[in-house]
């Protein structure tokens, strides 16, 4: 090689941040854990990319909610995120969806349906909630 010969070699490498915006593109929605595995491999530590995807909501490339199983989210800022999923709330305060003394209910229903003889304790009183027996003269 010469003196006047020169080579230019352009290398892009990208950062952390661009590689997550581009993934989240692909798959909107990953948790910062979801992130970590598909870009360094499972078990990997998650800390950079939890700082990385901070970064890029403060800086409004990417918006971090909760999605509908409760984990954090991350999301295009450009793209619709998914709302997350709302429980109807009482004047009590209770979800009305998920109250413990519902599923109490469900739950004794379908075993007395299915031959068991069963205790519950309502509310949020000590002790076991739930209890079944088999019903006399059965089996």
């Amino acid at each position: 090689m010469s003196g006047t010969e020169q080579v230019s070699e352009q290398t892009t490498v990208a950062t952390l941040k661009d590689q997550i915006v581009t993934l989240l593109r692909l798959s909107p929605g990953l948790t910062d854990r979801e992130i970590t595995d598909r870009l360094f491999g499972l078990g990997v530590a998650q800390q950079a990319t939890n700082q990385a995807a901070r970064a890029l909501a403060a800086a409004l490339h990417i918006v971090r909610r909760p999605r509908q199983d409760g984990k954090l989210g991350n999301y295009p800022a450009d793209m619709d995120a998914p709302e997350p999923q709302r429980s109807l709330v009482m004047e009590n305060g209770q979800s009305e969806i998920l109250s413990e003394d519902k599923v109490k209910r469900s739950l004794k229903a379908w075993l007395e349906a299915s031959g068991w003889e069963v205790s519950v304790i309502w509310g949020r009183a000590p002790g076991i909630d739930l209890e079944r027996r088999e019903m006399a003269g059965a089996g």
